[in-house]
């Protein structure tokens, strides 16, 4: 028996104990908003991790927002699993050593050469729909080291907020299920250590697919959503070259609280291709013209800008780069990018890179409002910020387009306007 002192008492929810008494190889925690899946993912790490000589690796898609959030629960804030004085902590080598137990690897698929060559017993995936087919594969085929919690027993365990139901997980977990695969729901409601101030002001204000999806943890696509055309599966399934287009482009909507959003885009004859896309909040200046000269460096773009960022805009034409502010007209801008993902003769005219993660997302998300009163859709302000800066480098485009062919229309002089 162990030292009392050495014990931690922890009181789980429910559905937490469902998915760590789980003996499936892949376990999907799909969970709303405060929901305790990644808490619960965290706990999953720990114990698999309490074994000597165990080999864990906690991953999230950015290493940024695994060490902004999932790490804070497991080793930081205020309440973490692993107590203060049970574990070393390598932050060079990102790892992480239980006293008298195993190691806890973590990192961030933007960074997945480091888990290459790599083997684990137990593998813990935060997030998961922020993960391609490919990436999940990837990590997946890492999950091949001796195991100690479970006798011949290699798990993963993956949380996450559901998405849409074109989602490789969703296929994966659903469409082509399995008994090696287990799906545990978690709703954001049963989580009875959430302030009744929250649960009244923020989870039961949500309505329709947002109540779905981010309360009842249930997997759906958005009701009334805009690009109802676009298909993660056909539209963002291929790696693309960075190199070899006709021309760049740089998408830029300014934001702090919000996202900051770059999207690189190569033009090749009338063909658009998504390359790469900056998507942060909480930058300062100093930050964004770091991934703007970056980008002017690398690809000698157009840069098209949010309308509303004039002190952006100043900023970049000080360094003297040429920008265009963009048109700014929502109904053209969505019917442009909505007739580049149809398909005629097998062919779009916009594919965009796995990688631009959030991008895609906003995509499956992005939705009109349920006004009965209006005759005028109009998209909700949500998910909004990598669409708006698609839409500024098509309407931009476009309307360069259609401009030159105005200006070979020679209407005459004022001299040849006579009657003969």
């Amino acid at each position: 028996m162990p030292k009392l002192d050495t014990v931690k008492y922890i009181g789980l929810l429910p559905t937490q104990v469902r998915f760590l008494n789980s003996k499936c190889k892949e376990v999907l925690y799909s969970g709303g908003f405060r929901s305790g899946k990644s808490r619960a993912l965290c706990y999953a790490c720990a114990r698999a991790a309490s074994k000597p000589n165990s080999n864990v690796l906690l991953v999230r898609s950015v290493l940024w927002d695994l060490k902004n959030s999932t790490l804070d629960i497991l080793i930081g804030g205020k309440h973490p699993v692993l107590p203060v004085g049970s574990y070393q902590h390598n932050k060079i080598e990102r790892r992480i050593k239980l006293n008298g137990g195993g190691i806890i690897h973590y990192n961030g698929l933007d960074q997945s050469e480091r888990i290459r060559s790599t083997s684990y017993g137990t593998i813990c995936i935060d997030e998961g729909s922020e993960l391609t087919s490919k990436e999940y594969q990837e990590v997946f085929d890492r999950l091949s080291d001796a195991v100690t919690w479970y006798p011949n027993l290699r798990q993963m365990y993956i949380a996450t907020n559901p998405s849409g139901q074109n989602h490789f997980l969703f296929r994966r977990f659903f469409t082509n299920a399995n008994s090696e695969r287990e799906v545990i729901f978690s709703n954001s409601l049963e989580n009875f250590h959430l302030p009744q101030d929250y649960i009244r002001s923020s989870l039961k204000s949500k309505s329709g697919v947002d109540y779905e999806k981010y309360v009842l943890g249930q997997w759906c696509n958005a009701a009334n959503q805009v690009y109802e055309n676009f298909d993660r599966n056909k539209h963002a399934n291929l790696v693309l070259e960075r190199q070899g287009y006709d021309e760049y482009f740089l998408g830029v909507d300014y934001g702090f609280r919000d996202p900051f959003v770059i999207l690189v885009i190569g033009r090749k004859g009338e063909r658009l291709f998504l390359l790469e896309e900056v998507y942060k909040p909480g930058l300062l200046m100093n930050d964004m013209m770091g991934y703007i000269n970056d980008f002017v460096v690398r690809y000698n773009p157009t840069i098209v800008y949010d309308p509303s960022a004039a002190q952006l805009a100043a900023q970049i034409e000080n360094l003297g780069i040429r920008v265009e502010k963009a048109n700014n007209d929502i109904g053209i801008g969505i019917s442009r990018v909505r007739d580049l993902f149809e398909f005629r003769n097998g062919m779009c005219n916009l594919l965009i890179d796995p990688s631009c993660k959030n991008t895609i997302m906003e995509l499956e998300n992005y939705s009109y409002k349920e006004d009965s009163n209006s005759n005028v859709d109009k998209p909700l302000g949500i998910n909004d910020h990598a669409c708006d800066c698609l839409r500024y480098v098509v309407n931009h485009i476009e309307d360069r387009k259609h401009n030159s062919v105005r200006a070979l229309v020679y209407f005459g002089s004022d001299d040849d306007s006579g009657d003969e």
